[in-house]
């Protein structure tokens, strides 16, 4: 009993959640619950059912298709499948279920289970556009009012139910990376509205100063805001402060380094989400799923302070607002280049930097000529990323760079300069 537990166990610990049917058979067949002669009648049964969703897609007038196409509509059929076996949380029972036999009843099983997710997350979209928050965000706001009900317009469910159209660029605090389809927009809404829902507890007109603190141009940056948020509650909770107000003041920073200094990764991760557990608590939300949330994103948050820390640089983890007289482009002083392996060096610990605002810090620190910036832009930097490094640069700075493109050979920073250049006007 006790070895068959563990198998199961050990079965369910290599499932991957994309392509879930294909690792239950394989996973199924590697522990030696499934034979050979198995596989092959479940792979004949899937044939025989994608020749009659074949002739369905081609209302029966062809008996074939592009091969591109018949391997998605397997990959469809096989997704379905996989997405009803989930709901199952008895992996012996999901492998029972997979016989020659029982294929066509799974892909019916499947598609009612995506009809129900489809309906369920546009609830969740409805709820979500009611309550969406008025920050600026244009990210923010696309996704919610164009980007993701383009996916519903564009979505085959039968055909194609792994693949997703729309326009996601809203990121989330914690990232989707092992589901697709209708399934990726579920727990993308579902996720989002937890988000929505802590942020819609403090006052907006709190969020956008905090906003403005984090950048001028936050509008047109893919920021996620809850996190920025919840970073700024958790820095009130440290420091005794009213949480509703966001406000941390450059006098705070010596307070909140001589409590977080010192401390080992570990200490650093549990004093954040003990502080994530008090603001939960002072917030009175009742919601575990949330809490739960908050804790993971504090997990990712702990490694970025803690490595802020050790720069000296609180300032680019806890936001202070900003006023206008605050609010000028810092300059940027050209001068020697480093030396070639330096440079490397530092490209790749560039590369290993997951936020923004930290690969902007190590510029400010070590990068000290207009050569070496536009080498670390043709390869650390990406998209909406560039709008965050330009504000280093005075005038001088971007109008020679903008007089160095060379139209033919034009690189993605310095069509993204360009933009920047008109926005901003006067160059």
């Amino acid at each position: 009993m006790n070895e068959l537990a563990g198998i199961y166990s050990s079965i369910k610990s290599k499932l991957n959640n994309r392509y879930y049917f294909k690792s239950l058979m394989k996973e199924g067949y590697n522990a030696g619950i499934l034979t050979e002669q198995n596989i092959r009648d479940i792979q004949l049964s899937l044939l025989n059912l994608l020749t009659r969703q074949v002739n369905k897609y081609t209302s029966y007038e062809s008996t074939s298709v592009r091969t591109e196409k018949a391997q998605e509509i397997l990959e469809s059929i096989t997704y379905c499948i996989g997405a009803y076996l989930k709901k199952d949380p008895d992996l012996k029972h999901q492998l029972e279920l997979i016989n020659p036999e029982n294929m066509d009843n799974l892909f019916s099983l499947g598609l009612a289970v995506m009809k129900e997710s489809v309906t369920h997350s546009q609830r969740i979209l409805e709820q979500l556009k009611e309550e969406a928050m008025d920050t600026g965000n244009l990210a923010y706001t696309n996704t919610i009012f164009h980007g993701i009900p383009d996916f519903y317009h564009d979505y085959d469910m039968r055909y194609a139910a792994q693949e997703g159209g729309g326009s996601i660029d809203y990121p989330l605090a914690i990232d989707i990376t092992d589901l697709d389809g209708a399934e990726y927009i579920m727990e993308y809404l579902t996720r989002l509205s937890l988000e929505n829902r802590f942020c819609r507890h403090f006052p907006i007109k709190a969020i956008k100063q905090l906003l403005k603190g984090y950048h001028k141009d936050y509008a047109d940056l893919l920021i996620n805001i809850f996190e920025i948020v919840l970073t700024n509650g958790l820095g009130c909770v440290l420091l005794n402060r009213d949480i509703y107000s966001l406000e941390i003041e450059e006098d705070d920073r010596p307070e909140l380094k001589a409590m977080l200094s010192g401390l080992k990764s570990s200490e650093l991760e549990s004093k954040l989400i003990m502080a994530a557990e008090e603001l939960y608590h002072i917030m009175e939300l009742e919601e575990a799923e949330l809490l739960s949330y908050m804790k993971r994103t504090v997990m990712g948050l702990s490694k970025r302070l803690f490595h802020l820390l050790k720069l000296d640089k609180t300032e680019e983890f806890f936001i202070s607002f900003k006023t206008e007289e605050t609010q000028q482009k810092p300059s940027y002083m050209d001068g020697e280049p480093m030396e070639d392996d330096k440079l490397r060096d530092l490209i790749e610990e560039l590369k290993e930097l997951r936020y923004t605002s930290d690969k902007i810090a190590v510029i400010q620190r070590e990068i000290h000529s207009l050569r070496d910036l536009t080498e670390i832009l043709d390869i650390c930097f990406y998209k909406e990323e560039f709008m965050e490094v330009f504000p280093l640069l005075n005038e001088s700075e971007i109008t020679y760079l903008l007089g160095s493109i060379d139209e033919e050979y034009e690189k993605e920073w310095q069509s993204a300069l360009k933009r920047y250049a008109l926005s901003h006007s006067g160059y």
